[in-house]
């Protein structure tokens, strides 16, 4: 993982821009916060040497952790997705129903223009008699 302050970066700009359920991004927050510590503990096990002991922190705490983030931050992309889906098939909709609207328009339109057309040419017809 990157500069946790990086991170706590990114984490605010997902909150500014997400528009789902911002307890998904709090989930991934938190498994983020709680890895700090086992990280740290990684850290000063391989400062003093113990590369052993440091693999089996992360092995035993690390890795789950760690998948905890991405299984919390792939919740946080599905949902996204699944938002940006959502609004796509609005949009279309929206979009077919406006396309549907205006060929009505312009049809019933055409009707009026032609019934016009019929009913100035009778009067026209009549007063020429």
């Amino acid at each position: 993982m990157g500069d946790p302050r990086h991170i706590l970066q990114d984490f605010d700009s997902m909150y500014n821009s997400f528009l789902g359920d911002h307890a998904l991004i709090d989930a991934a927050l938190k498994a983020f916060t709680d890895w700090k510590p086992i990280r740290n503990e990684v850290l000063l096990q391989l400062e003093l040497g113990n590369q052993e002991r440091a693999a089996e922190i992360t092995r035993t705490q690390g890795t789950p952790q760690v998948q905890l983030i991405e299984s919390n931050i792939q919740k946080v992309v599905d949902s996204a997705a699944l938002r940006a889906q959502e609004f796509n098939a609005s949009a279309k909709d929206s979009a077919a129903y406006a396309s549907s609207l205006v060929t009505g328009l312009l049809i019933l339109s055409y009707i009026i223009a032609a019934i016009a057309v019929l009913l100035i040419t009778k009067a026209k017809m009549r007063s020429a008699l």
